[in-house]
């Protein structure tokens, strides 16, 4: 018996006055029987009617010996919790039980942790190996306690000599905690930083594929931290190269997110899938594919660059209809940007619902919205339609003017997008300039011909948008241009 709830369900049992299996243990004098029910669990703190614990009975009922062993059981886990060991080889010695779990103080907490988790979780090697040859039970668990074996806290903490020691003694390898995490999943995502108790366990045997509950393999923490060792090493393990986490994504993913080009290389070289369905991962990523990561990432260009080597979908699009030169667009990263469609990138590709709540639209849109006007020439140069309408009926030049890019304006002009178009609501670039205030998108308009008393859908012009929105330097240009309200155009 090794843990409370599940292994031995009758442990905290009461009779009718409140007395446990361990005070009635206590009570006859019964050591062994004692010894096992405090291996999996019973609380020796338990107070029955007469707020006796079982020290208490043992000690009414002459068992002085028993009491005592009961009694300094506190004393044993502090000892182990501050690194005594020659308080702890003391009562050891005087036999007080080895596996005796403490109270926990947290409700709903049947017992918390045995001596040896106290060593595990401080690093004391020392301390451990004495515990384990008391005969400390080395797979003892704590109930609901997220890393609840001695070889999980090891692992996690990063001691390289328990984890060591633990294994030797015959510790579960693959034993999963409380969220399902393995020593091996704990020792390659360690805060530490000591990646020598995943070794140790690597090669011990321990499996590298266990997920835990968001289904993420130690591949997945490897490929988060960038440890292109551990990585190698798991890979050798047989570690599944395209596992999918709950949420659809693979190590692949993490790596190019990061921006771990060396990780990234060894997951290919070892069989990872560049081109995963969007499909697959519907919920928390919408869609977004290794290289949807790698555009947005720490080192996009060197990924990109290594994802296009390996034949990667330059046009995948993800959830929203956006591909990568979408998301290049919005982040201004020229050098991708030229990567993806030397490799074939789509320029004219539409989107389906992304910036602003608009739908339909083409890279060239989104780089001008958000102010690109490098990546905008490098649109342009490629082949963009610079008379692109997107679901509003907002052309690129639309686009700028509301922005207030006249360098960019002038560019879509030289490229032959004409200035008159008006949207969905009758709106022509003139009037988005007006309605923002953008003096200078204005005046690059009026020289690139753009009609300054066109009348939208409405029938206001640019000068009753300038005059409504209190942008009077607006509507100056636009009457030293020969701008009129709606009501008096002839």
């Amino acid at each position: 018996m090794s843990w409370y709830s599940s292994r031995c369900p009758t442990v905290g049992v009461e009779d009718a006055k409140a007395n446990t299996l361990l005070h009635v243990a206590a009570a006859n004098g019964h050591g062994e029987v004692a010894k096992l029910l405090l291996q999996a669990g019973a609380a020796v703190t338990a107070q029955n009617n007469d707020n006796n614990t079982p020290v208490d009975l043992a000690r009414q009922h002459g068992h002085e010996s028993l009491a005592q062993r009961l009694e300094r059981i506190p004393e044993l886990l502090a000892a182990a919790a501050a690194g005594d060991v020659e308080q702890v080889e003391t009562l050891l010695a005087a036999g007080v039980y080895v596996n005796a779990h403490a109270a926990h103080q947290l409700p709903g907490y049947p017992v918390g942790p045995t001596p040896l988790h106290h060593a595990a979780e401080k690093g004391y090697a020392h301390m451990a190996r004495l515990l384990v040859e008391a005969g400390a039970n080395v797979n003892a668990r704590v109930p609901r306690n997220f890393y609840n074996a001695p070889l999980h806290l090891a692992a996690l903490g990063g001691h390289a000599p328990v984890v060591k020691l633990l294994i030797e003694a015959g510790a579960d390898l693959d034993k999963q905690a409380e969220d399902a995490s393995t020593p091996l999943l704990l020792a390659t995502g360690n805060k530490s930083g000591n990646r020598q108790p995943a070794r140790l366990l690597l090669q011990a045997g321990a499996d590298p594929d266990i997920p835990n509950r968001y289904g993420r393999t130690p591949l997945f923490w490897v490929a988060m931290n960038g440890e292109t060792a551990l990585a190698n090493l798991l890979l050798q393990a047989g570690a599944d190269v395209n596992a999918a986490d709950r949420f659809g994504a693979t190590p692949l993913r993490f790596a190019a997110e990061r921006g771990s080009v060396d990780i990234a290389e060894a997951l290919l070289s070892a069989g990872a899938d560049v081109n995963p369905d969007p499909s697959s991962l519907p919920t928390l990523y919408d869609g977004n594919t290794p290289l949807h990561a790698a555009v947005g990432g720490r080192n996009p260009a060197a990924m990109v660059a290594l994802l296009i080597q390996h034949g990667v979908n330059v046009d995948v699009t993800d959830n929203h209809g956006s591909a990568p030169l979408h998301l290049v667009a919005r982040y201004g990263d020229v050098d991708v940007a030229k990567a993806l469609i030397e490799a074939g990138a789509d320029v004219n590709a539409r989107n389906v619902n992304y910036e602003s709540g608009d739908a339909d639209n083409a890279p060239l849109h989104l780089a001008i919205h958000r102010g690109h006007g490098d990546l905008a020439r490098l649109l342009i140069e490629a082949g963009a339609d610079v008379q692109a309408r997107n679901h509003a009926g907002n052309a690129p030049v639309q686009v700028a003017a509301f922005a207030g890019l006249p360098e960019v304006i002038t560019l879509l002009v030289e490229a032959g997008a004409p200035v008159n178009v008006h949207d969905q609501v009758g709106d022509t670039p003139l009037h988005d300039a007006a309605l923002q205030g953008r003096v200078e998108a204005a005046q690059a308009l009026l020289e690139a011909g753009a009609r300054v008393n066109a009348a939208n859908n409405a029938g206001h012009t640019p000068l009753d948008l300038a005059r409504q929105h209190g942008h009077g330097s607006m509507a100056e240009v636009l009457r030293a241009a020969g701008g009129q309200r709606g009501g008096d155009v002839l």
